[in-house]
């Protein structure tokens, strides 16, 4: 049945990264770009088709950063945007841009202020089969999907952020996410998961600063970004590593059966998942704790020196300290899980040989040779 799941496994990642028409799209807006604004009065884009708007005439220069700047004091209303036009795109994706400087304030009772980054499926149809992420006064941070609104007031607002608009082709799902502070170690929060099945491949992607009556809109937009979205990379930085392994344990224990972290796509969140994660897509073994490719004897000196191994503590392991089954826990069951699996001393994953897994005897001679090196915990 494993054979089967992942057979299944890599023919869905196959179908992924195949459907995607377009490639990956990054725009730095540092001035050295060989392309014009569509109306050419712009220079130094990376990628043709920006399209710059105004409702007052003020002259644009790329230096690192896209200012946008809307501000109101009569209540006719101000705007600017750039949008990126006549995007192809058919596939999962996920669309990131960091904003600095980030300013809405509405000084009339009557007044609004609001930046805004969206994803607009269908090019002719504003609101209709649209993602999008707006910071407003009033109002604070708002996300919208296909016209229908949630606030998420309980969030603050920070000056320099990141937006995140994930979507998953093969689930018709999005996945919304905010970085409150794109200098600090953590990662985005997740604001929201929803259903949606847009049907047009050409896209609007843009970012709006507008202002109306007393209010003032402001923003630096940067490194924007519209990638493939890769199976496997489970926290969507672009690199496999234990990080997303990590993710899929949670996943795997928290018993939703969440579909993005399915792997296998049988719609059950366990081991056979985590098979296809270290086997087809990173191309190790059960038991490469260092992630380096291969399973030897510098992985079990090391989750031994981590001195988890059946310990008292519940839910304490990772794959780095030895759980390889992804259950919490370092014990036999994760020994008996990694020789099984055949890598042992067999050097990298090629792809092309099957080996025979260990017997149960190794496993219990390897298991004693360890207990006698187990060193204290690491410092």
């Amino acid at each position: 049945m494993g054979t089967t799941f992942t057979l299944k496994a890599v023919l869905l990642s196959l179908a992924i990264v195949s459907v995607g028409s377009a490639m990956d799209i990054i725009e730095t807006f540092d001035g050295t770009g060989p392309f014009f604004d569509l109306d050419g009065k712009i220079e130094g884009f990376d990628n043709r088709n920006w399209q710059f708007s105004t409702t007052e005439p003020t002259s644009q220069k790329l230096d690192g950063t896209f200012p946008l700047e809307a501000a109101d004091t009569d209540a006719s209303g101000e705007y600017e945007s750039i949008m990126l036009e006549g995007t192809k795109w058919n596939g999962s994706f996920i669309q990131r841009v960091e904003v600095h400087d980030l300013h809405v304030k509405a000084d009339h009772f009557n007044g609004a202020a609001t930046v805004s980054f969206s994803h607009l499926f269908d090019e002719d149809r504003v609101g209709r089969d649209a993602i999008s992420i707006d910071v407003s006064d009033p109002g604070g941070l708002t996300t919208w999907i296909d016209r229908a609104s949630v606030v998420h007031s309980e969030l603050s607002i920070g000056d320099n952020v990141a937006f995140e608009l994930v979507f998953y082709d093969q689930l018709s799902l999005v996945e919304l996410r905010y970085d409150d502070d794109i200098f600090d170690s953590t990662s985005p929060s997740e604001l929201r998961i929803e259903e949606m099945s847009p049907a047009r491949e050409v896209r609007r992607i843009g970012l709006f600063a507008s202002a109306f009556n007393s209010a003032r809109a402001t923003a630096r937009i940067d490194n924007f970004s519209l990638r493939s979205l890769k199976p496997g990379d489970l926290n969507y930085d672009f690199a496999f590593d234990n990080r997303d392994v990590e993710i899929l344990s949670r996943e795997i224990r928290s018993g939703e059966n969440d579909r993005r972290y399915d792997l296998n796509d049988d719609r059950i969140l366990d081991v056979e998942d985590a098979k296809v994660w270290i086997h087809d897509i990173f191309g190790s073994y059960f038991g490469d704790s260092n992630l380096d490719g291969e399973f030897n004897s510098s992985d079990l000196v090391s989750v031994f020196e981590y001195a988890e191994y059946e310990d008292s503590v519940l839910g304490n392991s990772t794959w780095v300290t030895g759980d390889w089954n992804l259950d919490g826990e370092f014990g036999s069951s994760d020994l008996v899980l990694a020789f099984q699996d055949g890598g042992y001393e067999r050097g990298p994953r090629d792809g092309t040989t099957v080996p025979e897994p260990a017997t149960p005897l190794i496993v219990l001679l390897a298991t004693g040779v360890l207990f006698a090196r187990r060193s204290p915990c690491r410092s």
